[in-house]
């Protein structure tokens, strides 16, 4: 029974030294993780540019967990080297950089990319203002200054030509009297859809719009201005205008220092003998702006007086 206790002992001990030796490698044993690193473009030409590469790169890092886990993104770096590259489709390598002394191994998914360059051009265009919305109450808008007037927009060769003109988008419901706006350039084809890849230098502009306060508004009674009296035996039996209202504007200083009437031209009755109908103006004050038509139909009409003719001339 010894000798078998002491075989038993020696095969329990190689079974548990054979699962050590199992299970260790697999403890230690190196993970593979993908990571997603954003691609930096160096050494490009100023005259070049790339069209549309992509913004970052998978990066395969193998090894233990807990290194894994330690690693910090922003010490991972990935370039595509561009000395020497001319126009047109080129495959460069794509180059890592990694924490030093890391003991996690590092690979590029796709070691080797195609990026296509363009040369850069460039010209310069007028910015057009296109206004929204509507003044704030008690102004009015006239128009906006921009500077600068025009700005270059650059971008890829065959990107360049699509682009029709460029805009500001200004909304006017923010003006106020003396003020200055900074707004965004907007750089569109002939259907007035964004370009891509072209920028605008500046990227903004200025605009000072002009402003001022909007005219104030009365209405006035027309009160026809009739001088002389009719003939011998005649009377002025009634004088009516029509329309017998009109609306005037001018500033605030000007419009409330009006009179509740406004007379029309002078009307000479002088031996007048039968009612008329005739088309006259009013007399409009400096600084009042009359709304609509400023001429009005004055009706006058004169019968036989019963009034003894002596008593006509009093």
């Amino acid at each position: 029974m010894k000798r078998d206790t002491v075989w038993a002992f020696i095969a329990s001990l190689i079974i548990a030294t054979t699962l050590s030796l199992v299970v260790r490698p697999r403890e230690s044993a190196d993970l593979e993780r993908e990571l997603l690193v954003k691609l930096e473009l160096k050494s490009l030409s100023e005259d070049l540019v790339a069209i549309q590469p992509p913004e970052s790169v998978a990066i395969i890092a193998a090894g233990p967990r807990r290194d894994l886990d330690a690693l910090q993104m922003a010490e991972i770096t990935a370039a595509i080297v561009f000395t020497g590259a001319e126009a047109g489709k080129i495959e460069r390598p794509v180059t890592v950089s990694t924490p030093v002394g890391s003991p996690v191994q590092f690979r590029v998914k796709r070691p080797r990319l195609m990026i296509e360059l363009e040369t850069l051009e460039s010209k310069s265009l007028p910015v057009m203002v296109e206004e929204i919305g509507l003044p704030p109450a008690g102004l009015i808008y006239d128009g906006s200054s921009v500077f600068p007037d025009n700005v270059s927009v650059s971008g890829p060769s065959s990107y360049l030509p699509k682009v029709d003109r460029v805009r500001v988008l200004f909304d006017i419901a923010k003006i106020e009297a003396n003020s200055s706006h900074a707004v965004d350039v907007e750089i569109l084809d002939a259907d007035g859809l964004p370009v891509p890849l072209v920028a605008s230098n500046p990227p903004t502009v200025t605009l000072r719009p002009a402003v001022m306060a909007a005219p104030q508004e009365k209405r006035l009674l027309v009160q026809p201005d009739v001088a002389g009296l009719p003939a011998v035996g005649y009377e002025l039996v009634s004088v009516q205008a029509k329309p017998n209202q009109i609306v005037v504007t001018g500033d605030s200083r000007t419009i409330g220092g009006l009179a509740p009437t406004i007379l029309t031209a002078p009307i000479d009755l002088t031996d007048k003998r039968m009612t008329a109908t005739i088309t006259t103006s009013v007399v409009v004050p400096p600084g009042v702006t009359v709304q609509g038509e400023s001429t009005v139909e004055v009706t006058y009409v004169i019968a036989r007086s019963s009034r003894r003719p002596e008593d006509n001339r009093l």
